[in-house]
C-alpha cells in the first residue's frame, strides 16, 4: 500500500508540474518524493490549490513578502495567480537548488521579484529600517521551524505590515511553528483568523491565516 500511496503522489505531481518544475528538471534538479528522501521544496497539490482559491478571494493584494523561498514554489504561485503582483522572498539559501529557483523567477518576472539572501532574524529587519515606508498586502512565513526563529519572522515581519495585511504562517503542524504562534497571539501581536489543513499523497500540511494587530483598538474591534 505505500508504494502505491507515494506513486500516485508522483504522478499526481508529475501531473501538476509548473514551468518551474521544468526549469529545476532540466537542470537537473528533481524535487519529488521519488528523487529526494523527503519533499522538501515541494508544496503539495491539495495547498496549492487551497493557496490559489484563497488569493483568488483576496482582489487587494499586490505586495507580497515571504520568507522561505526554498525551491520557489510558492513564489512562482504568488507571480503567476496575482495579477501585476510584486514578490519579495528573503530565503537563507542553503538548498542546493535555491540558486536555480531564484535564475528561474529574474529570468521570467523580471523587476516583480527580488530575492533577499541571509538570516532571516536580521534580513527582515534590516529590509525594513532600509525601506521604511514599505508595507506589504500578504505576509507569507514558511522559513525556519523551531520555536525561537518562527516567533522572529512573526515579530519582525510585523514592521512590514498594515493594518489588512494578511498574514499565512505555514506548517503549523510543527509543534514548534505552532506554539510561536500560539504565543504570538497571546502577546496580542497577531490575530489568528483562521485554520487549514490538508492532506494528500504527499503528506500533511496545516497553516492559519491571522492579521497583525497594530494598535490595541484593533484587536478590541476583531474579537
Amino acid at each position: 500500500m505505500k508504494a502505491i500511496f507515494l506513486c500516485w503522489g508522483v504522478a499526481l505531481l508529475q501531473a501538476q508540474s509548473t514551468e518551474l518544475d521544468r526549469f529545476l528538471t532540466q537542470n537537473g534538479y528533481h524535487l519529488t518524493p521519488a528523487g529526494t528522501p523527503i519533499d522538501e521544496g515541494y508544496i503539495s497539490p491539495k495547498q496549492r490549490y487551497i493557496f490559489v482559491e484563497e488569493l483568488r478571494k483576496l482582489p487587494g493584494i499586490q505586495k507580497i513578502a515571504e520568507v522561505g523561498f526554498n525551491a520557489g514554489h510558492t513564489s512562482e504561485i504568488f507571480l503567476e495567480f496575482v495579477q501585476n503582483s510584486q514578490v519579495v522572498s528573503f530565503d537563507i539559501n542553503l538548498h542546493y537548488y535555491t540558486n536555480a529557483g531564484v535564475e528561474f523567477m529574474e529570468g521570467k518576472y523580471k523587476e516583480r521579484f527580488l530575492f533577499v539572501e541571509g538570516d532571516s532574524s536580521q534580513s527582515i529587519d534590516k529590509y525594513s529600517k532600509d525601506n521604511p515606508n514599505e508595507r506589504f498586502d500578504l505576509i507569507y512565513i514558511d522559513g525556519c521551524h523551531l520555536f525561537a526563529a518562527c516567533l522572529d519572522d512573526i515579530v519582525n515581519f510585523r514592521k512590514l505590515a498594515k493594518e489588512n495585511t494578511v498574514l499565512w504562517i505555514d506548517d503549523t503542524n510543527f509543534p514548534d511553528v505552532q506554539q510561536a504562534v500560539a504565543l504570538a497571539e497571546r502577546l496580542h501581536i497577531i490575530q489568528v483568523v483562521k485554520s487549514f489543513s490538508v492532506e494528500d499523497a504527499i503528506g500533511m500540511r496545516a497553516w492559519v491565516e491571522a492579521r497583525y494587530v497594530l494598535n490595541r483598538a484593533q484587536y478590541t474591534a476583531n474579537r
